[in-house]
């Protein structure tokens, strides 16, 4: 990982999730009505997933307080680990 002061493209992106978290931190998240059928969804026995390519994925799903609407998070983090490319 780059040192985020670093004059470099990878630098800056990392000051970028710096920042990203820092806002996530102080203004939580926000989430749409539609997230409340999920819970419609699960009632029923369907089983959900998650699928995104950002590693903030479960931090903002644990801020929405919505991680228990998901059986499986597939994330930056579980990409990362498998070596899937993006």
């Amino acid at each position: 990982m780059a040192d985020p002061r670093k004059e470099t493209v990878c630098g800056l992106g990392n000051r970028k999730n710096e920042l990203f978290n820092q806002v996530l931190e102080e203004d939580g998240v926000g989430t749409f009505e539609s997230t409340v059928h999920l819970k419609h969804l699960l009632a029923r026995g369907v089983k959900l997933g998650v699928a995104n390519s950002s590693q903030n994925c479960l931090p903002i799903l644990q801020r929405a307080g919505i991680t228990h609407l998901f059986e499986t998070p597939g994330d930056g983090v579980v990409s990362a680990a498998l070596e899937l490319k993006g």
